[in-house]
């Protein structure tokens, strides 16, 4: 069965941060075959982005989210928009609990929270254009039964808080924001949501 070309009519392009990671990676071949013209950026993995240059024959980029000014000339050099997805994120060691120091916790969560909110606003008005769409997918960690999960269970928390203040912002623009929820256990991950990201 073929899939639908939903995308395909859309004005402008699908920008995926973090498109060189396993989540980020699965939602841009799932564009491009949808048709969209599909943008990844990435922030160091340049040769797993080469591959999907080649596989998908869409464009990569560097990007380094944490840096506003360049996020905010890059997005703005794409032009118009009509999606956007944030799967990046620094990574997350997993460390027992006591082993964090309370620096390490306080830049992790500063740094993800803040590489999404340049990525928001610079998208903004190439949102507004088309009356795109924000997608942050979500991890939900099944099995919170070992202390080493506690990080990464508080950065999610921490971006689902901005999350619904951007709702609030952009619900008169007629853009839409969307949690995207990944559920995980300790061997399988698996992606429940609307619209194009709903993976039967």
């Amino acid at each position: 069965m073929s899939e639908p070309q939903d995308f395909a009519d859309l004005p402008g392009a699908a920008l995926v941060a973090g498109g060189t990671g396993g989540l980020g990676s699965a939602i841009a071949r799932l564009l491009v075959r949808r048709g969209a013209d599909v943008v990844v950026t990435y922030r160091s993995n340049k040769d797993r982005a080469a591959e999907l240059v080649d596989e998908l024959l869409l464009r990569a980029d560097s990007l380094d989210l944490t840096d506003a000014a360049a996020t905010s000339a890059y997005v703005d050099s794409l032009g118009d928009l009509h999606t956007v997805v944030y799967a990046a994120g620094p990574h997350v060691p997993q460390q027992h609990l006591s082993r964090i120091s309370a620096a390490d916790l306080s830049r992790q969560l500063d740094e993800d929270v803040s590489s999404f909110f340049h990525l928001a606003i610079a998208s903004l008005p190439a949102l507004r254009r088309t009356h795109g769409s924000m997608e942050r997918p979500v991890h939900i960690l099944v099995r919170l039964d070992e202390e080493r999960h506690v990080r990464h269970a508080v950065r999610i928390d921490r971006l689902q808080d901005l999350l619904v203040d951007q709702v609030v912002g952009l619900y008169k623009y007629f853009c839409r924001v969307e949690c995207v929820i990944v559920k995980c256990s300790r061997n399988t991950c698996c992606i429940q949501g609307t619209g194009i990201f709903c993976f039967q």
